[in-house]
């Protein structure tokens, strides 16, 4: 995670200071299963270095950072359950078997 995001977003983080909050497993269509893994910053640690940046644009069209009050509506569900689930102090699970209705394609 570390290494991602100082290579996507331009910011250092130390990795002692991740800790995973949720696990998901998810499958999108039939045989497309996923293992989504959550992290975020200790409570307390020292947060990041640098500047919030798209490093990628070829392979990411936009990033930005949102309030938990103002996640834009095309947020996929299990996102916003994970990012709403990691605000808290707390998470009560921290494994989720996500079922979706497959729309198809």
């Amino acid at each position: 995670m570390a290494r991602e995001a100082a290579e996507e977003a331009g910011l250092t983080l130390r990795p002692e200071e991740l800790n995973v909050y949720l696990t998901v497993a998810r499958q999108s269509r039939p045989g497309l299963e996923y293992l989504d893994v959550f992290l975020r910053l200790t409570p307390g640690a020292g947060g990041w270095d640098g500047e919030f940046t798209n490093l990628e644009p070829e392979k990411c069209r936009d990033l930005r950072l949102f309030p938990l009050t103002g996640l834009p509506a095309n947020t996929l569900d299990h996102v916003r359950f994970a990012v709403t689930a990691g605000a808290r102090p707390f998470v009560e699970e921290n494994f989720v078997e996500w079922t979706l209705g497959y729309r198809g394609d």
